[in-house]
């Protein structure tokens, strides 16, 4: 599961927004890892310091740039295993996964109102 919105013709500093970005997860008692990419950022995000259940994607430059919520792929991998092993091994699999689905249901709209009010100060802060 994948979200995606796309900014063109600011002028925001990506750095900066990737920390605000992991700091918003962090107020909300998650793991949060920064990492460099091509292209940008990424910040994967768990509940428990160990699996990755979201990642948070900024890609672009400060002018054009994307920001992507995405539901860890290997989520929806391990729901698929999880209920054929449910069977056997107790369901650990499936019900990491549907964890993993609540957290991206439930802070999604959340970190998208988050977003838009920091690039408008970002994007503030760079038109003075």
């Amino acid at each position: 599961m994948k979200v995606t919105s796309d900014w063109q013709g600011l002028n925001v500093d990506l750095s900066k927004l990737t920390e605000h970005v992991e700091s918003f997860f962090k107020s909300k008692g998650l793991y949060a890892k920064r990492i460099l990419c091509e292209g940008g950022f990424k910040i994967f995000v768990s509940q428990n310091g160990k699996s990755r259940d979201i990642c948070a994607e900024i890609l672009g430059d400060s002018r054009n740039f994307q920001v992507n919520f995405v539901l860890d792929d290997r989520s929806g991998s391990a729901s698929m295993l999880g209920s054929v092993f449910s069977v056997f091994f107790g369901g650990g699999l499936l019900l990491k996964t549907l964890k993993s689905k609540e957290l991206f249901e439930k802070i999604e709209p959340e970190f998208w109102i988050y977003i838009d009010k920091v690039i408008e100060e970002l994007n503030a802060v760079k038109d003075r």
